[in-house]
């Protein structure tokens, strides 16, 4: 029998911020990867944007929640676990859609047992030895920028092992790399669908629908890259990308920061998305503060140039009465 989700007690709130009279909903659910944490009867909380608890409630007995009578802005679901740390997804209410999904994951912390299947680099392992060989002559392409003929090599893989997703994903990536957005985009998906836990596709296909300027799609995809691997640096990246462009700029930050953080070795430009985020919020000071670390950090990068005249500009601007 399926039972319905508990409704949302919301907690008295201030007339402006009403959500007794709102049209919109969250409505979500906890999934629990460890065995000793079942996914029903966990605290959930709905925060506004600055931190203001809007309703809390609890997951039924199949994981699932819910959130009504909601007005568009930004909001952070907050689930408590005990003894670890609380799942958080952020979620802005800010398009036509009046329900919004949001979909969590109870990880298993390092040394616990992980149930699930092979990973890929046990369908790598498991490849006959001269498909493994092709394979890996086609990273080596790809890496050396040599993408026609890492295809070649993976035409030969999935002519051999067509499931192995590992191909499929490589094969998006040196599509994308060749300019061929709708070949890529279809190998993408292809690798997502034989291995629906692996991240890669979901963030390189998430990506791609950025650029193509698709950011709601990108989302649902790039949500689901995240929650595979919490650590995904270019997943958080992209999500805070996608949000900028749907002016979502608080979201956006958050996702951003997030993404800094991850990114020890400074492999992308988060800082500079940061440097536009505060341009567009009219806030000089913390845009400058983005420019100058990413100049320290990055003195070399091609982008620095320009970050340079932004500075100069930006204090210009500040010295005029």
């Amino acid at each position: 029998m399926i039972v319905a989700p508990l409704l949302a007690l919301l907690v008295t709130v201030t007339p402006q911020d009403s959500v007794a009279v709102g049209s919109y909903a969250i409505r979500g659910s906890v999934a629990s990867e460890v065995a000793t944490l079942a996914a029903s009867g966990l605290t959930v909380v709905l925060l506004k944007s600055d931190g203001t608890t809007v309703g809390q409630t609890l997951t039924d007995d199949t994981g699932k929640f819910r959130f009504r009578g909601l007005t568009k802005g930004a909001y952070e679901v907050v689930v408590r676990l005990e003894g670890r740390a609380p799942l958080r997804e952020l979620v802005a209410m800010n398009t036509q859609n009046q329900i919004y999904e949001v979909q969590l994951y109870v990880r298993p912390d390092p040394g616990e047992r992980r149930p699930g299947g092979p990973t890929v680099n046990l369908a790598y392992l498991r490849l006959p030895r001269s498909v493994r060989s092709e394979f890996d002559r086609a990273v080596r392409a790809s890496g050396e920028g040599k993408h026609d003929k890492s295809l070649a090599s993976l035409e030969k893989v999935v002519a051999a092992q067509p499931d192995f997703a590992a191909a499929h994903n490589q094969m998006g990536i040196d599509l994308y790399n060749l300019g061929r957005r709708d070949e890529a985009a279809r190998a993408f998906r292809r690798a997502s669908q034989l291995d629906p836990r692996s991240p890669h596709a979901f963030v390189n296909l998430g990506k791609l629908l950025n650029e193509a300027g698709e950011h709601l799609q990108a989302i649902e995809l790039l949500k689901t890259g995240v929650a595979l691997d919490p650590a995904s640096c270019p997943g958080y990246f992209q999500l805070g990308v996608a949000y900028y462009h749907l002016n979502s700029l608080q979201v956006s930050e958050s996702y951003l920061r997030r993404a800094l953080g991850l990114d020890t070795e400074r492999r992308y430009p988060i800082r500079l998305e940061l440097a536009n985020l505060y341009l567009k919020r009219r806030q000089a000071g913390l845009a400058a503060e983005q420019l100058r670390a990413f100049l320290a950090e990055s003195p070399a990068d091609p982008q620095a140039a320009e970050a340079r005249r932004t500075l100069e500009r930006l204090a210009s601007a500040a010295s005029k009465p």
